[in-house]
């Protein structure tokens, strides 16, 4: 009787791993199709004219060129949704801040002339 208990206890913790492992095979073959997927696409993204498939120095190089052109654009983004904010809030900008400084400047020179004695 106790041989066929183990038995069936070794059966049942068999089955349970294998249960398990198919599981397992499952979420990897799953990742594999995101991965594969994924691939594909950043493909498409970078290689809209290219014909022939790039090796990994160009992939490389490329998706450093994407990179730095999103973030040139995404900076330029925030600066002009700033710019917006800050006259939406009436805060002075430096470019207006400087604006305001050149006026200044020529009306200091304006009254200068004016005051000082004709001849």
């Amino acid at each position: 009787m106790k041989v066929k208990t183990k038995t069936l206890l070794e059966l049942a913790s068999l089955g349970s791993t294998l249960y398990v492992l198919s599981k397992d095979e499952e979420l990897r073959e799953q990742l594999s199709g995101y991965a594969s997927k994924g691939k594909e696409v950043l493909r498409d993204l970078l290689h809209k004219d290219d014909e022939e498939e790039p090796d990994e120095d160009s992939l490389a190089h490329k998706i450093r060129e994407k990179m730095s052109e999103a973030e040139a654009e995404l900076e330029q983004r925030i600066e002009k949704m700033v710019g917006q904010a800050y006259r939406k809030l009436h805060i002075a900008h430096t470019d207006e801040l400087k604006r305001m400084q050149q006026e200044v400047d020529k009306l200091r020179e304006t009254i200068a002339q004016m005051s000082r004695p004709s001849a």
